[in-house]
């Protein structure tokens, strides 16, 4: 009887792998919503406001029209302290 489990279970895995590799790939995307909120560690995302040479969120804007919102927090623990986690669990969004 266990071999007959072990069969089935290993038919399902395989059909479910040959599944995921069917899928077609992305050949299009959706209108982009035009900005990004993102949470970093103070000199992760520098917008050169302290130091000109250091300045990787204005090309980026610029490149995409995308406009960039940093929240900067010290310790990871400060990244995860608003209900944000527990939306983000949930499935809502942030934004």
């Amino acid at each position: 009887m266990s071999k007959k489990i072990a069969r089935c279970s290993l038919y399902v895995l395989g059909m479910a792998c040959l599944t995921v590799q069917a899928a077609e790939p992305l050949t299009s995307l959706d209108k982009p919503e035009g900005r990004l909120d993102i949470i970093a560690w103070p000199g992760y995302i520098e917008r050169g406001q302290t130091d000109k040479q250091y300045d990787w969120v204005s090309q980026f804007e610029k490149d995409t029209g995308c406009q960039v919102n940093v929240k900067t927090a010290a310790t990871s623990d400060e990244m995860v302290q608003s209900d944000g986690q527990r939306r983000l669990r949930s499935g809502h969004r942030l934004g």
